[in-house]
């Protein structure tokens, strides 16, 4: 990640003016700041990423809010190089881990502090901070706990137990559904579903998918999201529910797929009740493109749909990837370009609720530079 620079780029705010026949309040697109976003709570308002540290080289746990900017979150041991990986939906816990693959987890009255036995990958946090999940080096998928410690989870009937590793991604918001990969050999790996009352299950797949990767899944672990990829290596997004199955989500328009193509489509947050899905989708040779999926439209870009439907002018702007998406679906996060604003900037959007009828037309745009605070 490239230097931050003196000031930060707070907020910079597309403003929207309605018709007279508008009831709702309109959207706002907010460049949030020079870091890599790694969640946002369920109100929309602390994102949590990977920064700069202003004290010293190396890279820190950041947080963003409205009314206080961008701020060094945490790091461990007196040194730097500690990543986030996920915030819990009240935005009190940030989950990370440390350049020695010592995972972490962060609160304000806290600090840094390493859970015993969670040395490994980090994966998913639960709504309150108190269920983390993630994956043991060369080891099972755990859940972790307070009280119970971490916990391997057990692998599913007719999966081989050669001791190959996995990961645990995501977890549902009471902790109680948690979903992930497991790796069975060089090239195999399936996604799974774990729930305390029916164990681990693999997703089912359809005919001419070989590997699944879960990626992200709904607050009540209904609905588990990610990437299947074919014998070709045609990667492309999925929507598993237990009573649909795994349905293929396809690629963006002018996104070639199918034999050879070799792109991929990773969601990277969905809505509580599973309709809305953002991700990222990437090209060889090419930088990621932001997507936001529903039944009713399909696969679409995230850009074209905030101008088209939402008034947003985003000219100039490039939105690499779509990181989260908040349970109700008024506000998504990401990560994006802008000759102005510089490579690998974080952006928040915020949109009206849903089933608003509301009419936009195009106001100014107004730029905010906020000093960095430690």
């Amino acid at each position: 990640m490239r230097r931050a620079p003196a000031f930060t780029l707070a907020a910079l705010t597309i403003g929207l003016c309605t018709l007279p026949a508008a009831t709702a309040a309109g959207a706002t697109f907010e460049v949030l700041g020079d870091f890599w976003p790694a969640g946002v709570a369920d109100d929309g308002n602390i994102v949590a990423g990977t920064g700069n540290d202003p004290a010293a080289p190396g890279q820190v746990l950041v947080t963003w809010t409205p009314t206080g900017g961008l701020r060094t979150a945490g790091w461990s041991d007196g040194h730097e190089h500690t990543s986030a990986h996920a915030i819990s939906g009240d935005g009190s816990t940030i989950l990370g881990v440390d350049y020695n693959a010592n995972m972490l987890i962060w609160t304000a009255a806290g600090g840094v502090q390493y859970p015993a036995g969670t040395n490994g990958y980090p994966g998913g946090i639960n709504r309150d901070g108190s269920v983390v999940v993630g994956g043991h080096v060369g080891g099972r998928p755990f859940r972790w706990t307070a009280a119970g410690g971490a916990v391997s989870l057990p692998t599913p009937p007719g999966w081989a137990d050669n001791g190959a590793d996995g990961r645990a991604h995501t977890v549902s918001a009471d902790g109680s559904v948690v979903a992930g990969t497991l790796f069975n050999a060089p090239g195999d790996r399936r996604a799974f579903r774990w729930t305390g009352a029916g164990g681990t299950a693999l997703l089912d797949q359809p005919a001419g998918v070989v590997g699944s990767d879960a990626t992200a899944i709904s607050a009540d672990g209904s609905t588990v999201v990610g990437w299947a990829y074919g014998p070709s290596d045609d990667e492309q997004a999925f929507r598993w529910t237990e009573a649909g199955g795994m349905q293929l989500l396809g690629h963006l328009p002018g996104f070639p797929g199918g034999p050879g193509s070799v792109n991929t489509n990773a969601p990277r947050g969905v809505t509580a009740d599973g309709s809305v899905i953002v991700g990222v989708e990437w090209f060889p040779a090419a930088s990621g493109n932001a997507f936001i999926w529903d039944a009713a439209h399909g696969m679409r870009d995230l850009k074209a749909v905030l101008e088209s439907e939402y008034g947003l002018n985003l000219t100039g702007w490039t939105l690499w990837s779509a990181d989260g998406i908040t349970p109700d679906g008024t506000t998504i996060i990401g990560t994006g370009s802008h000759p102005q604003f510089g490579q690998g900037v974080a952006w928040r959007v915020t949109l009206p609720e849903p089933g608003a009828a509301t009419l936009f037309v195009l106001g100014g745009a107004t730029l905010l530079l906020r000093r960095r605070r430690s």
